[in-house]
């Protein structure tokens, strides 16, 4: 998934799109999650989102850094 990722990201990096706005995007992301789970949005559901977005925008960072 990381290959298709940084690959998917590579033309916003070529016309200076800048890694900055990742983490508040990357903050924003469980919540409309939240909304659509309502009771079912627990704690480990919310971990597992936050997980998951960190390993994403960890694989978009890789692709600014190359």
């Amino acid at each position: 998934m990381a290959p298709a990722l940084q690959a998917s990201d590579a033309r916003p990096v070529a016309y200076g799109t800048q890694d900055a706005p990742c983490a508040p995007v990357g903050a924003a992301l469980p919540w409309p999650l939240e909304q659509d789970l309502g009771a079912d949005f627990t704690p480990e559901v919310r971990e597992a989102r936050t997980e998951t977005d960190a390993l994403v925008a960890r694989a978009i960072q890789q692709a600014y850094a190359a």
